[in-house]
Parts: C-alpha cells; sequence; structure tokens
C-alpha cells in the first residue's frame, strides 16, 4: 500500500474523530437516533450548550443550542437533542432547574402517561417550557408533601397537647393560665352586656332627658344672655355706690327689722291669747254642762227649738192672713163665727204632725 493511500485513509480516520469526538462533547452520539427539540425560557442564567436534559434524573441527552428569539428579544429559544429511540407525549413539559449546588441549571422532561403513534411528539417540536427553584430542585414534589403532611400531623399532636392537665413547663402553664383568664374574660364580658341591656332604658331615658335639657338651654340662651348683661350692669352699678352709704342704709334695716321683730313678737304672744280663750270658749261648746253646749249636743232640744220656732212662723203667718181674730177694733160685737181660711198651714202640719 503506498504511502499516500495511508495518509489518504489516516486523514478520514482524523475527521471522523474530530466529527465523533465534537459531537460527543455536544453530548450527541453518531451511532444511534437523535431528536432535536426546543422551548423557550425568558430566563437562562445557569444553563448553556451541552447542558444536561434527563428524564427521571437519567441523563438521555444535551443541550445543543441557545438564540436570542428574533420575535421577542426577552425570550430565548433553547434547541435540545435526545439520543436514544425515545417517544413523548404532547403534553410533555420542559423544566429547568439546579443540577445542584455548585453545577449549572438542566433540562428534566416531565410527562403523565406514555404515547403511542400520532399522539408522540415529532421531531423539531415546541415544548412546554417552567423554571424551578432551587429548593424544587432538591426535593421532589412528593417528598415536600410528605414532609409537609409529617410536620402537619405533628404541630396537631404539639398543638393538641399544649396546656393539657399532666403536661409541665412553662408553656403549658402560661396556656392554662390563659384559658382560665379568658373564661374569665367571656364571664365578664356577659355580665357586662347584661348589665348594659338592663341600663339602656334608663340610659334612654338620661339622654332624652339631657337632650331636652339641652334643647331648652339653648332656645333660653337669649334670655340667659340677657340676664347676664343685667347681671353685669347691675354689677357695675353696685360697684357706683358709695359702701359708706350702703353700710348706713343696711344698719338702719337691721334697726327696723329689730323693731318689726318685736312688734311680731308681741303679737305672737296676742295671737296665742286670743287662741287660748278661743280653745277654752270651744271646750264649753263641746260640754253639755253649759246651756249652749246642750243647745248644740242635745237632739231634743234642737227638736224642741225647731219645732217652736216652726210654730212661731205658723202664728205670725195666720196673724197677717186673719188679723181681725187677734184685733177686733169693731164697735158692735156681732159675734161673727171663725173661719179657717184656706189652705191653712197649721191645718197641713197638724195633718203631718
Amino acid at each position: 500500500m503506498s504511502k499516500e493511500v495511508k495518509l489518504g485513509i489516516l486523514a478520514v480516520v482524523a475527521i471522523f474523530l474530530a466529527v465523533w469526538g465534537y459531537r460527543y462533547i455536544k453530548g450527541q452520539d453518531l451511532f444511534s437516533k437523535n431528536n432535536t427539540y426546543h422551548t423557550i425560557f425568558t430566563d437562562v442564567t445557569g444553563l448553556g450548550v451541552s447542558s444536561d436534559v434527563t428524564l427521571n434524573g437519567f441523563k438521555i441527552g444535551a443541550v445543543t443550542a441557545i438564540n436570542v428569539n428574533p420575535q421577542n428579544p426577552k425570550s430565548m429559544d433553547v434547541y435540545f437533542t435526545i439520543t436514544g429511540d425515545y417517544q413523548f407525549p404532547k403534553n410533555t413539559v420542559v423544566l429547568m432547574k439546579s443540577g445542584g449546588l455548585v453545577s449549572g441549571k438542566i433540562l428534566t422532561l416531565e410527562y403523565t402517561t406514555p404515547c403511542t403513534g400520532d399522539d408522540c411528539l415529532k421531531n423539531g417540536a415546541l415544548l412546554e417550557s417552567k423554571s424551578v427553584g432551587l429548593i424544587g430542585s432538591m426535593i421532589s414534589d412528593a417528598e415536600i408533601s410528605g414532609y409537609v403532611d409529617t410536620a402537619s400531623s405533628q404541630v396537631k399532636e404539639l398543638i393538641s397537647s399544649l396546656g393539657a392537665e399532666g403536661e409541665t413547663g412553662a408553656l403549658n402553664n402560661t396556656v392554662r393560665e390563659l384559658e382560665a383568664t379568658m373564661a374569665n374574660l367571656s364571664k365578664l364580658t356577659d355580665n357586662t352586656n347584661k348589665l348594659i341591656s338592663a341600663s339602656s332604658v334608663s340610659m334612654s331615658a338620661t339622654m332624652n332627658n339631657l337632650n331636652k335639657i339641652t334643647g331648652n338651654m339653648a332656645a333660653s340662651n337669649a334670655q340667659i344672655t340677657a340676664m347676664i348683661n343685667n347681671l353685669s350692669k347691675t354689677t357695675e352699678e353696685l360697684s357706683k355706690i358709695k359702701l359708706s352709704n350702703s353700710v348706713d342704709t343696711v344698719n338702719a334695716f337691721i334697726a327696723e327689722s329689730k323693731i318689726a321683730v318685736e312688734l311680731l313678737q308681741a303679737t305672737l304672744k296676742s295671737t296665742n291669747k286670743t287662741m287660748t280663750e278661743l280653745e277654752g270658749i270651744s271646750a264649753k261648746l263641746n260640754s253639755k254642762d253649759g246651756s249652749l253646749g246642750k243647745l248644740i249636743n242635745d237632739d231634743e232640744i234642737y227638736k224642741d227649738l225647731d219645732k217652736t220656732l216652726n210654730n212661731l212662723s205658723l202664728l205670725l203667718q195666720d196673724f197677717r192672713l186673719n188679723p181681725k181674730r187677734y184685733v177686733n177694733i169693731s164697735l158692735i160685737n156681732k159675734n161673727k163665727p171663725y173661719t179657717s181660711p184656706e189652705e191653712d198651714p197649721a191645718l197641713e202640719n197638724a195633718v203631718e204632725d
């Protein structure tokens, strides 16, 4: 074999090894089936070309290119190649998460159910994207739910046993004392509400009266102002009067008042004497020993006196009606017989008796 042929074969092998090495570095395998997909992220910090693409933690491809979207500069087009005969459903989501504390970002494919036939993604399809934080990258949702459920149950047990009888510790004692305080406060509030309800009627009446008083004061504001003005004028006039003249006037008034008091005392003594005499006369009138007392207290004397007055009235009436019966001025006595007048009161009284 000539040197030229050997050099040609060596050149072909070197070119093949260079291409294979380049694709290997980029995560592509020349001897396996490759499918390229792309997705869009708004921020690709930490993600670079040759970053891993994983499925359930297993590397199945690598990022091949990252470009700025020409239609929206705020969006980044990320292209990645899957090595191997993998089929993904159309609802597959590309998650960009942290590959570790010191490593960069990686892409993870996530879907619910596998696909067959036309339900699978075609080569070059656009996938939905989602960014995951550092904690979400290190701990899965199922693990987080487990931790939350465990912590929630432990917290519930701690809270349910907090302040229970027999539990020791300052916090349990504080909770028990707080429960007693809240119970006392509830009773106090209940008693206060009852007291307020019982006093609401009185308070309403008091407020109504206060409103009436305030209204009356407002209505009488003009009169009060006039009274204050008059009082101010009176005070001003009094301040102008000489004090010596006022004192002399007061002394004279006091002297006259003493004389009036002495006269009043004499009048009271005379009045007391008169009242004493009247009491004696009243006692004699009430007594049956005297004539006037008998006349007032004895019914028989009253009846006889009333009868006498009645007969006297009849006599005077008969004398007025028949004066000739008692006075005869005729010189000749003809012995004319007596004729009773019609409707004689004496006869009517006799019939009644």
